[in-house]
């Protein structure tokens, strides 16, 4: 079962590369976040857990998150809800992360601010993970 993950998972990566050459910076960064995030999700392991542990406030429902790179097909801009919110995915449950997740949903849009938030930057919150006894 791992290898095959594996295996979709480095395809995925030769996809993204090629695609890549194609995408202005900022694309690119989007591209990059999102794939991130569903590593992030899909392999969650103690780093995931203890970035989310940090984060601190609620979702305000702005959906800036659901337009990083693209729109997400389910989101419904008029009602500003998912209409998959019973099954969405786990990527976009655990949204975001890490405070790197803010900075991408920020180049959508600033306004309005995002109700999550760390007291740290990520490369605080990396070296303090790193300290941490396991």
């Amino acid at each position: 079962m791992v290898k095959l993950y594996y295996k979709k998972f480095l395809a995925g990566i030769r996809v993204i590369i090629i695609i890549c050459f194609y995408l202005d910076k900022q694309q690119r960064a989007a591209l990059f976040g999102k794939f991130r995030r569903v590593y992030w999700s899909r392999f969650k392991d103690d780093k995931t857990d203890f970035f989310i542990s940090q984060r601190k406030g609620d979702c305000t429902r702005c959906g800036n998150c659901c337009q990083i790179g693209y729109v997400c097909p389910a989101y419904d801009t008029k009602s500003r809800l998912c209409t998959i919110n019973k099954i969405k995915p786990l990527v976009c449950k655990l949204f975001p992360l890490t405070p790197l997740d803010i900075a991408d949903r920020d180049s959508v849009s600033f306004n309005p601010q995002c109700g999550f938030y760390w007291q740290k930057t990520f490369s605080e919150l990396s070296c303090e993970f790193k300290s941490v006894p396991k």
